[in-house]
């Protein structure tokens, strides 16, 4: 007999784990079946990934408790019999720890409260001896990575400051040198972006964490590749490194086990040394490097305050830049970066790094979009919405135009649309102020 849920359950032994996962199939079933997408989605943009939540229901393993927690209080809020949460969720803590009882528990353990979150032990000691490194290399590596408490895909809730604190550290400690993080870099005369630019500078190695997504820690990564640093990549398994940076760095994949970060710290010092015995001037900025100006492309506001916002690239996320007011076009901004540049408002410019001053700035061209286009222009798309009630279609044209186009009811020229339907639309106006296109229906694709 075929299931509503269309989620297959796992094969477990009689125990308590096979108890835990057929409880919450069976509260997905009062929530009336969710999808996985859904409960990801609503959960929060980037909390938990809707493959992560899918594998907490189908994988034969036990499940990390924050992400767990998240999943049963979601489903819960679904059930209108169930108006309090914290009877399921406490139910549930009681069903996790018994069946985190009755598995094999690794050797040198912690106790179990210390598995509810990021498996952090003491530096070991021993260990065999490692390559020193270079002499007059410099004496500090500089770790951009995310700090406190944070939410990972793959393992749940994660304390990012312990990591630092007991592995990172303490493996850069015993090669002699001096970790520094960056928001703990010391403070100079300048803003918190120099006080990280110049730290990136002083640092031997750049040590970035990739692990959750970080504005500081983009910027960082951006940065330290501007500027050719020794750098070394952390990332949790099954995590993907940034577009076109294959070859250029040094990924270190990890996870949040005992047996996972001891050989990460161990990975971390081998690279380090590695990277300390290439030459230093081999790293540097040549002084003949121009300034470098990328093809004009969308970015989002990411960050703003009274003296500047932070963008960051559509098409690259992890490209992250500064626009200040000496980057707006004249008479463009009314004085109130919040009005006039909300987070998350979508903006069009050129991202350019300035070798001379070290700066990654956004240059805002709020007309360039259309530079291209032309009223009577014909532009192939496909219907990605359809409201009849309100009468009118968005087309995606494609992130070469990264504005959709709006067609009205009087202009769909007897099509019948549907949403995927491929089609040509020729422009009838076009809103560069304000980014909107509007146009007509003038075939099938």
């Amino acid at each position: 007999m075929g299931r509503r849920d269309g989620v297959t359950r796992p094969a477990l032994p009689t125990g308590p784990l096979l108890e835990l996962n057929n409880e919450l199939h069976e509260l997905h079933g009062l929530a009336d079946y969710p999808s996985m997408r859904d409960l990801a989605k609503s959960m929060g943009p980037g909390v938990v990934s809707h493959t992560t939540v899918h594998e907490t229901f189908v994988k034969p393993v036990l499940p990390r408790w924050g992400v767990l927690e998240l999943i049963v209080r979601e489903l819960v809020d679904r059930i209108p019999e169930l108006e309090d949460p914290e009877p399921e969720v406490k139910r549930f803590r009681h069903l996790w720890r018994a069946a985190q009882r009755s598995l094999p528990r690794p050797v040198n353990t912690q106790d179990e409260s210390a598995i509810d979150s990021a498996v952090i032990l003491p530096p070991q000691t021993g260990s065999s001896p490692l390559p020193k490194p270079a002499p007059s290399t410099g004496d500090t590596v500089y770790f951009a990575m995310p700090s406190g408490v944070r939410m990972t895909d793959e393992f749940g809730v994660q304390n990012f400051d312990d990591l630092y604190a007991n592995f990172y550290a303490p493996a850069i400690h015993r090669l002699g040198l001096q970790p520094e993080r960056g928001d703990h870099a010391p403070a100079g005369s300048g803003s918190v972006l120099d006080t990280e630019w110049n730290a990136i500078q002083r640092a031997a190695v750049v040590v970035v964490d990739l692990t959750t997504q970080s504005t500081s820690v983009a910027m960082a990564y951006g940065w330290a590749m501007a500027l050719h640093k020794r750098m070394i990549v952390l990332a949790t398994d099954g995590s993907t490194l940034p577009s076109g940076s294959e070859g250029m760095v040094r990924p270190i994949y990890y996870s949040f086990t005992i047996r996972g970060l001891a050989d990460a710290q161990r990975d971390l010092q081998n690279e380090v040394s590695a990277l300390l015995q290439v030459p230093a001037a081999d790293m540097r900025v040549q002084p003949a490097s121009a300034d470098h100006e990328l093809s004009s492309r969308w970015a989002h506001v990411e960050f703003n305050d009274s003296k500047r916002i932070l963008v960051r690239d559509v098409a690259e996320p992890l490209r992250v830049a500064a626009l200040t007011d000496a980057d707006l076009p004249e008479g463009d901004f009314s004085g109130t970066w919040a009005r006039d540049f909300p987070v998350g408002k979508k903006l069009f410019g050129t991202f350019r790094f300035e070798s001379a001053s070290g700066t990654l700035r956004f240059i805002y061209q709020p007309d360039a979009w259309a530079a291209d286009l032309a009223v009577g222009k014909l532009l192939p798309g496909r219907i990605s919405r359809y409201v009849p009630e309100r009468g009118f279609i968005l087309v995606d044209l494609g992130p070469a135009i990264g504005v959709p186009a709006l067609v009205h009811i009087t202009n769909f020229n007897g099509l019948e649309p549907k949403e995927g339907m491929h089609v040509n639309v020729r422009i009838v106006m076009i809103d560069s102020k304000r980014s909107i296109l509007r146009a007509a229906i003038s075939t099938t694709a």
